[in-house]
């Protein structure tokens, strides 16, 4: 199994690489690779929107495998009746940001709703306590509402650092997005993008998007497109991320980034002779990436990942399913969300003495 987890985990990453990326050129029927460049690079110039989306991860193990472990069986079976909902805003200036996740489970017959929204400017963070808390420790029932503030001039006097400036790091991050796109996209061949209807596809409901770019990783082209990530898209990331004035003060950033790419070159070798080793032991029953774009622009994207893979006479599936829609691109966002007030938060040494009184 120590292959499949790898193959896995390699899959995860650069689908990841892709779904963050979000943030006009020529025709996408005509070119849907050049369109898709250019939508992307638009969205990195974009200053304020609002997103939204959700994604669910399932595993499918084989019973005899899960007989072995009572307490896996659990964690997969809540895992598994699990959406993941997100959404949130965000503005450059002035720079304001929120975030918040929200699902609900079903743990031992017990549905617990979890909503983690969270708030940010220039000056501090506030985190909301989410109130199932309570139902495992009484400690948190006097937090019911709360929000605990960061502080970051505060933080920064207790660790000897510079008060960060999130306006300029976020800046940085959507200046960095083309150049993450541009070594994402243009290795591969133009037989990886093709241009699909909107009503040739099932889009989530609400989502307003007009092309759309598919991008499909198959059995057959498996190996040609893990060995271009391996050769060029993964190390021209790694060679980004290590220049970019996000980093600029963070040197051992650079350092273990240096690292990953001498490692993922020296592995290549082995990886690609045990994929054609193992190729019998896992299939790609589907691996989508769709882009939306509206006006030039991305404004929707989504992943759907569906793998077997066989091991001592075990099947096991995993599905991976999202998508992540945006809106007000460059208009005035909407902020669920405001600075809350000294009654509605506590700070972070208020919580540290609350626990120690408590324990």
């Amino acid at each position: 199994m120590k292959f499949q987890k790898k193959i896995f985990l390699l899959f995860l990453l650069l689908a990841i690489s892709v779904t963050m990326i979000t943030g006009c050129g020529s025709s996408v029927s005509g070119n849907p690779k050049g369109s898709l460049q250019d939508a992307v690079v638009k969205f990195g110039e974009a200053k304020s929107y609002n997103y939204s989306g959700s994604f669910t991860l399932n595993f499918d193990l084989d019973e005899n495998f899960l007989a072995t472990d009572p307490e896996a069986a659990e964690g997969l079976a809540i895992l598994n009746s699990s959406v993941i909902n997100f959404r949130g805003a965000q503005t450059l200036e002035p720079f304001q940001a929120e975030f918040e996740l929200s699902t609900e489970v079903d743990y031992q017959g017990l549905k617990l709703s979890i909503e983690i929204p969270i708030f940010m400017n220039t000056e501090a963070m506030w985190i909301k306590v989410p109130e199932f808390l309570a139902t495992f420790d009484p400690t948190f029932e006097a937090l019911s509402g709360k929000y605990v503030e960061l502080n970051f001039a505060e933080l920064a006097e207790m660790s000897g650092e510079e008060v960060p400036d999130l306006a300029k790091e976020m800046k940085a991050q959507m200046e960095l997005q083309p150049k993450l796109v541009e070594a994402l996209i243009s290795p591969y061949e133009k037989d990886y993008f093709t241009s699909v209807k909107t009503e040739d596809v099932t889009l989530p409901t609400g989502v307003d998007t007009k092309d759309i770019v598919k991008v499909s990783i198959t059995n057959e082209n498996l190996a040609a497109f893990l060995t271009t990530a391996i050769d060029e898209v993964l190390p021209k990331m790694m060679d980004i991320l290590a220049e970019s004035e996000l980093y600029s003060d963070v040197p051992e950033i650079k350092t273990e980034l240096a690292t990953a790419k001498e490692e993922l070159a020296a592995s290549k070798e082995e990886f690609l002779n045990d994929l054609e080793a193992n190729k019998d032991t896992f299939s790609i029953n589907k691996f989508d990436l769709l882009f939306g774009i509206k006006d030039g622009v991305q404004n929707f994207q989504s992943i759907d990942l569906d793998m077997n893979f066989n091991d001592a006479g075990e099947t096991h599936a995993v599905k991976l399913q999202g998508h992540i829609y945006v809106t007000n691109i460059n208009k005035e966002p909407e902020f669920k969300y405001t600075v809350p007030t000294e009654e509605e938060s506590i700070s972070l040494f208020q919580l540290m003495g609350l626990f120690m009184g408590a324990y």
